[in-house]
């Protein structure tokens, strides 16, 4: 057996987003891999494996099919070094404007639920036998709008 095949190598094995650098927008990008690679490099490695990329076409069920492997999902790109993007003000030219949208729901469906404060009467001799005399917490349902200028 030659020396070539013998030989082993060591690597690191990981999903782009959790790669992210100072200078992508938070979910890893494909350029966030220059200074992971070069850190995997100092530190002995000699392979950097990505889990993958690619989106997955219709019909398909694993992200691991040979149609997807070479299509990459544009959420990786790095709108930084898109020429368009900088070209019409890059991130500067983004409104700072912004509108969020907020419901939260408490008990929507009024549910029943049996504890010791809304249990059902069950002295036979009460006329009350059956009925339910308390409650829990009512339904709550609370909105906002929030407008960011």
């Amino acid at each position: 057996m030659s020396a070539a095949r013998r030989a082993r190598g060591a690597g690191v094995n990981v999903p782009l987003f959790s790669a992210r650098s100072s200078r992508s927008w938070g979910i890893g990008e494909l350029p966030d891999l220059v200074p992971l690679a070069s850190w995997a490099a100092s530190a002995g490695f000699d392979r950097l494996m990505l889990l993958p990329l690619g989106t997955m076409p219709d019909g398909e069920t694993s992200p691991y099919a040979a149609s997807s492997t070479m299509s990459i999902d544009p959420v990786f790109i790095a709108p930084d070094d898109v020429s368009d993007f900088t070209r019409v003000g890059g991130i500067d030219r983004l409104s700072p404007n912004a509108i969020e949208a907020r419901a939260e729901a408490f008990n929507a469906f009024n549910w029943f639920n049996p504890g010791l404060n809304n249990a059902p009467v069950t002295n036979w001799n009460s006329v009350q036998f059956g009925q339910i005399t308390s409650a829990d917490d009512p339904r709550i349902m609370q909105f906002a709008l929030k407008y960011s200028f």
